[in-house]
């Protein structure tokens, strides 16, 4: 049995048509398990924000993607405890949070995809991920001058 091709992807930087391996800026609802010698990562409600053929086409996006999410980009790491991004405020991470990342993920088949790679860019709180407050246009520019 012949199975079906992978999707074809569209760069959101290069604007190349491409498959098999995808580097994205996703946002997810996640917890970390620290049970083990290597902790591990349970998601729920997992977003692809934009898809990139290679690191350096999402390392030229990822401060847009994330100014457009009101989000700065931290770099928390994996440890248990993180800052969220926003409020800086302790999260406990081991509990569901909101998490920004950005992943490598290769086809295993048609229908399975393994994360071969993956960065935090921020965390969030539950307090500054269920608000709806948003920031103006000056706030953001202020948050990321790299968008002057």
């Amino acid at each position: 049995m012949e199975l079906a091709q992978p999707e074809h992807f569209e760069c959101f930087h290069c604007h190349k048509i491409f498959l098999g391996r995808v580097y994205e800026v996703v946002r997810e609802r996640s917890r970390l398990h620290f049970d083990g010698r290597v902790a591990h990562v349970e998601s729920d409600n997992f977003r692809g924000l934009e898809c990139y053929c290679s690191r350096a086409c999402l390392d030229a996006r990822v401060d847009r993607v994330m100014a457009r999410e009101h989000v700065p980009a931290t770099y928390p790491g994996r440890s248990r405890i993180a800052n969220c991004a926003i409020c800086h405020a302790s999260v406990d991470r081991s509990a569901f949070h909101v998490a920004y990342l950005a992943t490598l993920s290769e086809p295993i088949d048609a229908t399975t995809w393994d994360t071969v790679e993956l960065d935090y860019l921020a965390v969030l709180c539950e307090t500054c991920s269920t608000s709806k407050k948003r920031s103006n246009e000056d706030d953001l520019l202020m948050n990321f001058p790299s968008l002057k």
